[in-house]
């Protein structure tokens, strides 16, 4: 039986973006002082403590992950579509596709880049919030509280469905595949799709970490206009295939054509979404250094770059290694743009799928999500690794 409709485009959106607002509630709850909830607990029971000290100082992380939760709903088309729900999204790529006119792509978005720009705007307004609080936090986690049976219930109920999200669809999948055999004919036909995705997300993740630390660098500085920050975020806004036809648009003139029908054209399809999100990842590590160590390696260091790499590299390895993950696994699953901009002959694992779910082959589709899943758990194992090591030597030191 196929599963169509709204509710299921929903639930899977849903699903699949639970580990950004797991992720940016731990930002939230890890930068809360523990010093605030001391003195509330003094006068107040616990839940009074949670509901009128903690939240508050989570709500601007947990805000910043809904608004990149919207973001990647309301800017991509892919999971919709598969099932035949048509957003607003897939009519400016279908706009393209029938007219091959990019401006009437252009105009067709507006209306949407408008909304999306003023989520930026808000994101930028409670970032310093977040930073700060990251930036001062006294310990990595608030003290515990003891709550009321109710709500240790909604909580459990919670842990639950994020438990869930995980296992039931890897072993869907797995059951779905039927065999290692079937598993393994999977990856041989997609060999290629396979070689290309790696190659095509390793790039860009390490093509954005340079750039992404010069941006992040300026941002951080404490007289920087807001609108720096507007100008650096503001490709979060902009629909998937509007950056894909936009890139067409430019390099298919003569005067770049040299770099039409390259690798080049997906990597900074993937480096205009994704950037933004690198930046911010490393602004909030730069937000966090200790200005008395940096203070201290300008004085001892004998040059730049020795102070580099025995101090300013290694404090920033775990904000350099989250933002290499981020650009890593949001490029390995691109497709609205990727689509518009691949080269003739070449095809991701991602787009594999797409096209695979049009015509059946339910037991390759597996196999093929399985080899996503395996990819971005070992490039999410280094990672963790990076941060947690560096996190214990922090502590230690």
């Amino acid at each position: 039986m196929r599963v169509e409709g709204a509710v299921a485009s929903w639930w899977v959106m849903m699903m699949a973006l639970i580990p950004i607002g797991l992720g940016f509630s731990m930002i939230g709850f890890r930068s809360v002082d523990n010093r605030l909830v001391e003195a509330g607990k003094i006068s107040k029971d616990d839940a009074s403590v949670f509901a009128s000290i903690i939240l508050p100082l989570v709500f601007p992380a947990v805000a910043a992950g809904g608004i990149f939760a919207f973001l990647i709903t309301i800017l991509d088309y892919s999971v919709p579509s598969l099932f035949l729900i048509n957003i607003y999204t897939l009519d400016i790529f279908a706009e393209f596709s029938a007219t091959n006119q990019p401006w009437r792509a252009f105009v067709l978005s507006l209306p949407l880049m408008a909304i999306t720009i003023v989520l930026v705007i808000f994101f930028i307004n409670v970032f310093p919030s977040i930073s700060s609080g990251v930036t001062k936090a006294r310990s990595r986690e608030i003290i515990p509280l003891v709550f009321p049976g109710w709500y240790r219930v909604i909580q459990k109920i919670f842990i639950l469905i994020v438990f869930l999200q995980v296992i039931v669809p890897l072993f869907s999948l797995i059951l779905k595949v039927g065999s290692f055999d079937n598993y393994l004919l999977s990856l041989q036909l997609a060999g290629q799709e396979l070689i290309f995705t790696v190659t095509l997300a390793m790039v860009t993740a390490l093509a954005s970490i340079p750039l992404a630390l010069g941006v992040a660098s300026k941002l951080v500085q404490t007289r920087i206009s807001k609108w720096w920050w507007v100008a650096a975020l503001t490709p979060l806004a902009i629909p998937a295939p509007v950056v894909g036809i936009s890139l067409v648009a430019v390099f298919s003139k003569p005067f770049f054509s040299i770099f039409y029908g390259t690798l080049l054209m997906p990597v900074m399809a993937s480096l205009i979404r994704f950037l933004p999100l690198a930046v911010i990842i490393i602004a909030v590590q730069l937000k966090r250094f200790d200005k008395n160590s940096i203070e201290a390696v300008k004085v001892f260091q004998k040059n730049f770059f020795q102070g580099s790499l025995k101090v300013r590299i290694p404090m920033m390895l775990p904000g350099l290694a989250a933002a290499f993950l981020s650009v890593f696994i949001l490029t390995a699953g691109e497709l609205g743009a990727t689509l518009i901009v691949v080269p003739p002959g070449y095809s991701t694992l991602t787009m594999r799928i797409y096209n695979f779910m049009h015509y059946g082959s339910s037991d390759l589709i597996a196999g093929l999500c399985l080899s996503m899943l395996a990819l971005s758990l070992l490039f999410g194992f280094f990672a963790y690794k990076i941060v947690v090591n560096k996190g214990i030597s922090r502590r230690r030191t």
